[in-house]
């Protein structure tokens, strides 16, 4: 429990060490480090969780990591992923984005169908909802707050061992904003957060 207190009082400059199995593997080493450039805070509007996330630059700055710290009750969870598409959204149905919302473009769909490309292949990865929770409201890395929709998915399919995804949807469906991240669930000890000298706690 003492490493979940310090991994909640992140600041922007800190340094996030990584030493999961998919990180060790991407930047083929024993532990990565990455800085804090900005922290997102989640609240559930019915308390049910709170999420604690830090957007991570490191060795790849073309990509960027988002470190989630979830928490439920009395419980917390730490998920690792990194960005593979955001853009606006508007209603229109040729819009790409417009594929991850019902047909009333009310919701996300509980089950979509993403294209993934990677060693210069391409295949189909169909991810399940976990969960979707409307009106989170959400402070983000530059001190804007407001409200967003929050969504969680899983795949048995193959994407690279990142079996997890989460949608952060914000505005409505015909003039808003959605971002796609990848990724998958770490254990307490494979994550450390070091403050920087000029930080105050």
């Amino acid at each position: 429990m003492k490493n979940y207190q310090e991994l909640k009082n992140g600041m922007v400059g800190d340094t996030v060490t990584l030493s999961d199995f998919q990180s060790c593997v991407e930047f083929k080493s024993d532990s990565v480090d990455f800085t804090i450039s900005g922290v997102r805070k989640y609240t559930d509007p019915e308390d049910r969780f709170t999420i604690i996330a830090y957007e991570l630059e490191g060795p790849n700055e073309d990509t960027p990591f988002l470190l989630v710290i979830k928490q439920v009750n009395e419980t917390h969870s730490i998920f690792v992923y990194y960005l593979d598409t955001d853009g606006d959204v508007d209603g229109d149905p040729d819009n790409p984005y417009s594929l991850l919302f019902d047909e009333n473009l009310e919701n996300l769909l509980d089950r979509i169908e993403v294209t993934v490309y990677y060693d210069d292949s391409e295949k189909d990865v169909n991810w399940d909802v976990l969960k979707q929770t409307h009106g989170v409201k959400y402070i983000d890395a530059n001190d804007n707050e407001g409200t967003c929709t929050l969504a969680e998915y899983s795949t048995e399919d193959e994407n690279n061992s990142n079996n997890l995804c989460l949608i952060d949807w914000r505005g409505p469906s015909y003039d808003g904003e959605v971002e796609l991240w990848y990724g998958c669930s770490i254990k307490d000890q494979e994550v450390k957060v070091t403050s920087t000298s000029s930080n105050q706690r």
